[in-house]
């Protein structure tokens, strides 16, 4: 089954598997490259962020305008968190309750990796980008809590 779609999550890193790229490969996203606070925008669309970051990722991946990325204080950043996937950097909401990650030519699946120290979050996915059509699945994100942080991080999920 193949998803166009619109999926709400808070992450720091996003696998899907592309529904028309080669054997329905997976890709993984892990905002690396992107600056502290950038908007992510098109930076997997062949675009760049906000702040004019590219990717030579271009798997036709769009975020909506609340979609920053973060990088780790211990790494220059402005981010206070540890347990990231990826080396430094995450995603996260800047306002409103989701992220949308949109590609007309659709996905087959999703995973990844999230925390949230105080607030339950939740998943959705669509037949129609931006969230319209048919839901397809949909699921709930709990608060995670306090976790261990990185070496010179704080004790943060």
């Amino acid at each position: 089954m193949s998803f166009t779609n619109r999926l709400s999550l808070g992450a720091a890193a996003v696998a899907l598997t592309a529904s028309s790229l080669a054997s329905g490969a997976i890709v993984q996203m892990t905002f690396e490259g992107l600056q502290d606070s950038e908007l992510v925008g098109g930076f997997y669309n062949g675009g760049s962020g906000g702040f004019g970051s590219t990717s030579a990722q271009n798997w036709g991946f769009t975020f909506s305008a609340n979609s920053r990325a973060l990088i780790d204080a211990d790494q220059g950043g402005t981010g206070n968190f540890g347990n990231e996937p990826s080396p430094s950097t995450i995603l996260y909401f800047n306002g409103g309750s989701s992220v949308t990650i949109s590609r007309a030519a659709g996905f087959q699946g999703v995973y990844g990796y999230y925390a949230s120290f105080s607030r339950a979050a939740s998943w959705a996915v669509y037949s129609g980008v931006e969230g319209t059509g048919t839901l397809l699945a949909s699921g709930n994100l709990p608060a995670t809590g306090a976790g261990n942080g990185d070496p010179t991080g704080g004790n943060y999920a």
